[in-house]
């Protein structure tokens, strides 16, 4: 069984809706600050294919028995499009993965409703830079590679915060088999700098190193597959140039979960 709840900043409940397999809730109504979407599942643990918003289609997510999600406001919503979680009508779903997908080879980083209190929802992108909003963790796995600009949708990003020790961890939820990673550098020039080289960090604690090139397009390291419950880049070492601004407009890990 799921369940898609709607409640307010007090905890009332808007609106609900219950299914075996799969679930979906029209609401009737603009959304106000502070509300929340709930969704529930009978198992502690399961993969669901979840849209909290029409205009951003699904994601598969690992949850935790249950997950929510706050609807975002000023400074947060500058990082999704106009469209989303606007107007007065809205509609949200979520259902059991089927095998085919989780057996699929694909980008296991992805998801664009991540956001930087999450515990209950994977995969899940954190860091220690303190940067927020337009510049926040999540930005790096929303699906968005467009990267010759910053500072507003869409070219959203993840930056350091001029902390060059700023480490980028994305935590799968479970076990997975991956063998390539795939970065786009933001590539504002020449407001931005880039990194020349980063470690890439697993769970088996052997790490890779990526060297970089200063470009626009995308760039990857292809491995032996690695079994590992996260990725996470540090030692990011940047070029010598006056910006104090390297970041990154998106990360892909591909592989298969388990």
């Amino acid at each position: 069984m799921i369940a898609i709840k709607v409640m307010d900043k007090q905890y009332r409940t808007v609106a609900i809706a219950r299914g075996d397999e799969e679930v979906s809730l029209v609401l009737y109504r603009t959304y106000e600050e502070g509300d929340f979407i709930f969704i529930e599942m009978t198992e502690t643990e399961g993969f669901l294919q979840i849209q909290y918003d029409d205009a951003m289609g699904s994601a598969l997510q690992c949850v935790k028995k249950m997950t929510s999600f706050k609807i975002p406001f000023n400074e947060l919503k500058a990082s999704y499009s106009p469209k989303a979680f606007s107007g007065e009508v809205h509609l949200i779903t979520a259902r059991y993965a089927k095998d085919y997908e989780l057996r699929a080879y694909r980008n296991l980083a992805l998801n664009p409703y991540d956001f930087e209190a999450n515990r209950t929802a994977f995969p899940h992108a954190s860091s220690d830079s303190g940067a927020t909003g337009v510049f926040a963790a999540r930005n790096a796995i929303d699906g968005i590679r467009v990267n010759q600009s910053h500072n507003e949708w869409p070219y959203c990003s993840w930056g350091i915060n001029k902390n060059p020790d700023s480490k980028l961890k994305i935590d799968f939820g479970h076990e997975a088999d991956i063998d390539k990673i795939t970065l786009y550098i933001r590539f504002d020039m020449p407001h931005d700098n880039y990194w020349e080289q980063i470690n890439v960090n697993f769970s088996d604690g052997e790490p890779l190193t990526m060297p970089l090139e200063m470009t626009d397009k995308p760039q990857t390291l292809a491995f032996e597959t690695r079994r590992t419950t996260f990725v996470e880049l540090s030692n990011m070492v940047a070029a010598k140039r006056p910006s104090l601004f390297p970041a990154l407009s998106q990360i892909e890990i591909y592989g298969n979960a388990i």
